[in-house]
């Protein structure tokens, strides 16, 4: 017989609650940060937890109360706009819990039958198997995207400014529908870390202060003329607050893709402070403008 104690119990619901909603934003390609994986974990760990604890809440059935469980941390960690988005990452997520679940039970059966001394263990190894599961499905999730989805959209990219030159690899963002507000021309994202060597330090001063400025500074500065009309780029992204990119001008960008170059001149690039990818993999944001109308290729 095994008696479990609750806050055993809380804390394993945790790390496995948090290791799922890790792999639910790998799916979605949504960049979260870890803390709030962890605080969303614990919340629906929580959640779990009171129906131990409260008598009134034991009156629900069980399946019931287990498609519940989920939706407090979903709507915290991803703050979905459509009950649409929200019906996805809601199936999504209990998708992937059903995988941990039936890896989990069949690995806990199987070192259960072999392991005599089980339930000195049975914490830690629940917790190292979720973990395990966590790492291939990482692993796997890449792979599949490295070999067989990124390298149609690959692109290697030059980019020439102020007699400065530096070399990143892309990828094709057909969701990318970012224009210059004034001369509706299409903006390349990439980040700042990348573009950082092109830049002088007056320019680096001046994104900085942009970067650690509220939104009604950022608006008194458009208002009062202190931005180019084409410096501040305007974005609305899923799931996101409306914002603005910081636009430079570069001389020149040079395309590249097995025997195909395309050279554009006058190119905006929109500066992204934080990382596009959290593999690393990739540096930019290609605008399919770039690829399906080569107007402004010389």
């Amino acid at each position: 017989m095994y008696v479990l104690y609750i806050d055993i119990l809380f804390i394993i619901n945790w790390v496995m609650d948090t290791l799922i909603f890790y792999c639910v934003s790998l799916v979605l390609n949504k960049h979260i940060k870890h803390r709030y994986m962890i605080v969303s974990g614990a919340l629906a760990a929580l959640v779990y937890c009171m129906l131990l604890i409260l008598p009134v809440l034991q009156k629900i059935p069980y399946a019931i109360y287990a498609l519940v469980i989920p939706i407090p941390s979903l709507l915290i960690l991803y703050k979905p706009l459509h009950y649409k988005t929200f019906l996805r990452e809601y199936l999504l997520s209990m998708f992937v819990a059903a995988v941990f679940g039936g890896v989990l039970f069949n690995c806990w059966y199987t070192f259960n039958g072999v392991q005599s001394r089980v339930s000195t263990m049975s914490i830690l190894m629940l917790m190292g198997i979720g973990v395990v599961i966590c790492g291939c499905f990482y692993g796997s999730f890449y792979w599949v995207r490295r070999q067989f989805i990124f390298p149609s959209f690959e692109y290697k990219l030059i980019v020439q400014y102020q007699g400065k030159e530096i070399e990143t690899k892309s990828l094709l963002d057909t969701g990318n529908l970012l224009y210059t507000p004034i001369k509706h021309e299409p903006v390349l994202v990439m980040e700042y870390e990348v573009v950082q060597p092109l830049l002088t330090m007056r320019q680096k001063e001046l994104y900085e202060q942009f970067c650690k400025a509220s939104d009604a500074q950022i608006e008194e500065a458009i208002l009062n003329g202190r931005y180019k009309a084409n410096q501040l780029i305007p974005f609305n992204s899923v799931g996101c607050r409306n914002g603005f990119l910081w636009g430079i001008e570069v001389d020149s960008i040079l395309i590249k893709k097995y025997e195909r170059e395309i050279n554009v001149t006058s190119c905006v690039v929109g500066l992204s402070k934080e990382q596009l990818f959290s593999d690393g993999q990739y540096r930019a944001l290609l605008h399919p403008e770039f690829i399906l109308e080569e107007g402004k290729a010389s």
